[in-house]
């Protein structure tokens, strides 16, 4: 008998530490922010003809933090998730492999740890939409670019 009662003792004390388990990384999600980066404007689809305006280019990489390069995509939107909400974060975007924008940001400062990045088509400037507000944010159901944030950290 003292046996059984080990062995169910044992069992709740696994149950709870999973329990624990989850709930903290349920915490830890929900401390995190994401980014859907919405298809980039193809080059032949720009609206300016501005000599101000640099030309769209044709493949554009994103990087995060000092992190990994993500390829974009004109076709499809890409997900960066398990951002860490607090903090400034910075992005540097390229055009065929030439600088072609850098800004920072902090999910603080826009109010959502949710965000959408999408390309103007008139300006090819890169700008924030609060999602799910933006009707044209959808990254749901779309599996996370792999990123990893330089071990430097960011500043704004």
């Amino acid at each position: 008998m003292p046996r059984r009662r080990s062995y169910a003792v044992t069992a709740v004390m696994l149950c709870a530490a999973s329990a624990g388990w989850v709930d903290a990384q349920a915490r830890s999600e929900a401390a995190a922010g994401s980014l859907c980066v919405l298809p980039h404007v193809r080059r032949g689809e720009t609206e300016t003809r501005s000599p101000e305006v640099p030309p769209a280019a044709e493949h554009y990489t994103l990087r995060l933090d000092g992190g990994a390069w993500i390829p974009l995509s004109s076709q499809t939107p890409v997900r960066l998730a398990r951002i860490p909400v607090q903090g400034w974060h910075k992005v540097v975007i390229r055009g065929d492999d030439k600088p072609f924008s850098a800004f920072s940001f902090s999910f603080t400062q826009l109010g959502r740890p949710d965000l959408c990045l999408s390309q103007s088509g008139l300006y090819l400037t890169w700008r924030f939409h609060p999602s799910p507000s933006y009707s044209g944010c959808r990254c749901k159901g779309i599996t996370p670019a792999p990123w990893a944030a330089s071990s430097g950290g960011s500043q704004p």
